[in-house]
């Protein structure tokens, strides 16, 4: 009784009018943590409209730097796990996805095509029940990541794959508020499919079929595949 009461003080009580509150989620992930893979400690302080202020995230299973924080209207920096500060230069991944030009007119014709190769690397969480449309087609399978949809926001941020869908409408608050302001503040996108910033004014919180991140070195013909991708679907659970 003692151990449910104690996580009963969790609960969130209905927030007042204009109401700061911080939004904490101490392990998203858990199959990553269980299995050694990587996991995010997330937090997050959204104000009384829902609009994310502050952000951070821990990924204590990669190399340095582990943590990102943001701070709306003030760019994102990065530590390491002894507090030491790590320039944007350092931390971001040069990876070669960034450096090539894709020629998607290819794609129908490719037997099988690879990501990173013949189109961007990119993360998805999906109903697959229903399946979900892809940005780049059929073939063109997403990378896999291990695990949670803040590790995918971390990959984003940080420029490790070029973007990231999550196909739900509607989506808990403390899976998402940390990383959307990350992958803003990084320079990317991270919107619903009317092209809005999701709000997280209460614990759970709807939003127009799904969310769409890109990373900063996304140009605007792949950020608008993404965002086709969503809006053209009828999927909306």
């Amino acid at each position: 009784d003692d151990f449910l009461a104690a996580i009963d003080r969790g609960i969130e009580p209905s927030r007042k009018k204009n109401e700061r509150v911080w939004i904490l989620d101490p392990i998203d992930g858990t199959k990553g943590l269980i299995t050694g893979q990587q996991y995010i400690v997330g937090l997050a302080l959204v104000d009384g409209s829902g609009k994310t202020l502050v952000s951070a995230m821990g990924n204590p299973s990669i190399p340095s730097p582990q943590v990102m924080v943001a701070v709306r209207d003030h760019g994102l920096r990065y530590w390491s796990v002894d507090g030491s500060v790590q320039g944007e230069e350092m931390a971001r991944i040069k990876s070669d996805w960034q450096q090539q030009t894709y020629d998607y007119t290819k794609l129908e014709e490719a037997l099988s095509p690879e990501a990173g190769v013949d189109y961007p690397p990119f993360l998805l969480s999906r109903p697959m029940s229903v399946g979900s449309p892809l940005p780049f087609g059929p073939q063109c399978a997403p990378s896999t990541i291990c695990c949670g949809a803040q590790v995918k926001y971390f990959a984003v941020a940080r420029g490790e794959v070029a973007g990231f869908i999550q196909f739900q409408s509607n989506l808990k608050s403390w899976d998402h508020a940390p990383g959307a302001l990350c992958v803003q503040e990084s320079g990317g996108m991270a919107v619903d499919a009317n092209e809005e910033e999701v709000l997280f004014g209460d614990r759970e919180v709807g939003v127009n079929k799904g969310v769409i991140c890109c990373a900063a070195e996304a140009d605007e013909d792949l950020r608008e595949r993404f965002l086709s991708c969503v809006q053209d679907t009828n999927i909306n659970v």
